[in-house]
């Protein structure tokens, strides 16, 4: 079985390296490797290996994805896919962690792990520009507080509504995405208290009762002039998006509590 190494970048270095101390989950395990790195060169059926010249093999530090999903597959180019798909869900935790300005994490290239060296079986060049650095301290302090990422990985992993609901936070967080992202959770939150499995208002202490005040924000928001229409006889004090955006997230770590793990 082919053990293959999915080149994870960003413009925080510092972010990386974090992440090799908090993600070993078996299918998201964040390592640093500086083996020597090949490209295969094709002349005639012949596969040639040459040591990378390229100004982006000579960065200090490679950092890599690892997973056990990955190594199912016996195609580089399958597994780029799977890394592609599943990226989103790595930025949604870095976001919900840490706040919208985290960088993001891209997709390398594919590498296949040959004995003491990592052979190229892609050829993506992915455009990351610009330096930012981010205190480690911060970083450990805010996933030491409950769930950690770890926890959230294990999550999306094992509950398809949680999937769902950060699918949702890992694109733009407009009111489109907040308001998906509020719609999965108040549903399921709503047929656990039907059901009984969790206390009959729960839903509505998560909110501190301010539903309502997001709901018709968000409609507000999401439709035209023309199209909205407020309730009437019913005060509502309309959020700013970077009040929603608090109110959905808070949501959402409250709404987690639930899912045992």
């Amino acid at each position: 079985m082919t053990q293959w190494h999915v080149e994870v970048i960003c413009k925080d270095a510092i972010l990386l390296a974090f992440l090799t101390t908090c993600l070993q989950e078996p299918s998201c395990t964040v390592v640093e490797k500086n083996s020597e790195r090949f490209y295969i060169l094709e002349q005639g059926c012949q596969p040639l290996y040459r040591s990378s010249d390229l100004p982006e093999a000579k960065q200090d530090k490679h950092y890599y994805w690892l997973s056990t999903d990955f190594d199912e597959y016996t195609d580089a180019q399958d597994v780029l896919r799977d890394a592609q798909l599943q990226i989103p869900f790595l930025n949604s935790i870095l976001r919900l962690k840490y706040g919208i300005r985290i960088s993001a994490i891209q997709t390398g290239n594919v590498y296949r792990a040959e004995q003491d060296r990592l052979i190229k079986e892609t050829a993506l060049f992915p455009p990351i520009t610009g330096r930012r650095a981010t205190s480690v301290s911060l970083l450990q302090t805010i996933n030491a507080q409950h769930p950690n990422m770890a926890a959230l990985w294990q999550a999306a992993q094992k509950y398809p509504e949680v999937e769902e609901s950060m699918q949702h936070f890992a694109n733009q967080w407009n009111w489109f995405n907040l308001y998906k992202a509020y719609e999965v959770i108040m549903k399921e939150t709503r047929r656990l208290e039907v059901d009984q499995k969790i206390k009959k208002g729960t839903f509505d202490k998560w909110t501190r009762g301010r539903s309502l005040d997001f709901e018709q924000s968000a409609h507000k928001e999401r439709h035209s002039s023309l199209g909205y229409r407020p309730k009437r006889n019913v005060k509502i004090v309309y959020m700013s998006l970077s009040e929603a955006t608090e109110f959905v997230t808070h949501l959402f770590f409250e709404w987690l509590q639930t899912k045992p793990l």
